[in-house]
């Protein structure tokens, strides 16, 4: 009995036990009965790879990972999920075909990590009728270059006893976040490039001073802090 004819006999009696054996590729899903999905030894079955940050796959530094995939799926297409990404419009997975009918062979190759400055994930997905069947995890290793920054001009602000919004560009290609123990100063509007500080007005007659904290999320150890100096007095303009 071939190769396929052994897959194919696997199949059906899966179909008909409702069963899968821990070593085989499948998913159950999809409305009239099971859509399975095998990659066959003759290439790559890994569900979960690993990249280093110049794009090559597992400890061999091949430069691509091939599937040679066989479904009973009469359609499908190969779709990457990026939401994990620190900038999630960022495409860095490709695969060629990227779409298929019934029994296929799909390459997945990655672009170099130049961006991100820590470890980025990805789901490659395989999708039949709006449904996925099947689920690629994919790691890649950092890029060698870790930024968060403000630049030396704005990390002080300076402003009288009036309300006052204060913009603060960052620059980094990490997961950030800012906080402040002070409570006369309110964030807000935070993007992956920038966050607010709303300071409240000073009635307090007397200069007050604050500090935020911008930190990598995965190394707190990693900071920016903005200092802040709100005047007691309200400025005329004069």
């Amino acid at each position: 009995m071939n190769t396929i004819a052994v897959l194919l006999a696997s199949v059906a009696v899966m179909a008909f036990s409702g069963c899968k054996e821990a070593d085989d590729h499948y998913v159950a899903n999809g409305a009239g009965g099971d859509i399975y999905v095998i990659f066959g030894e003759s290439a790559t079955t890994d569900l979960e790879l690993s990249v280093d940050h110049r794009g090559y796959v597992g400890t061999n530094y091949a430069g691509d990972a091939t599937y040679d995939m066989y479904t009973n799926a009469s359609e499908w297409q190969i779709v990457p999920d990026y939401s994990q990404c620190f900038d999630p419009d960022i495409s860095w997975i490709e695969s060629w075909p990227a779409e298929g009918n019934d029994d296929g062979r799909f390459t997945l190759t990655f672009t170099a990590n130049t961006v991100q400055g820590e470890t980025r994930y990805a789901d490659v997905n395989i999708v039949s009728n709006g449904q996925v069947i099947q689920t690629i995890k994919v790691k890649q290793e950092q890029a060698q270059s870790v930024l968060l920054d403000i630049v030396a001009i704005r990390k002080y602000v300076n402003c009288d006893a009036n309300a006052y919004v204060a913009t603060i560009p960052v620059n980094a290609n990490v997961f950030w976040e800012a906080e402040t123990d002070d409570v006369w100063i309110t964030l807000s509007g935070k993007t992956n490039s920038k966050i607010d500080l709303n300071i409240e007005p000073n009635d307090t007659g007397a200069e007050r001073k604050g500090t935020v904290t911008v930190y990598q999320v995965s190394n707190p150890k990693n900071v920016q802090y903005v200092e802040v100096t709100q005047s007691g007095e309200v400025s005329t303009g004069e």
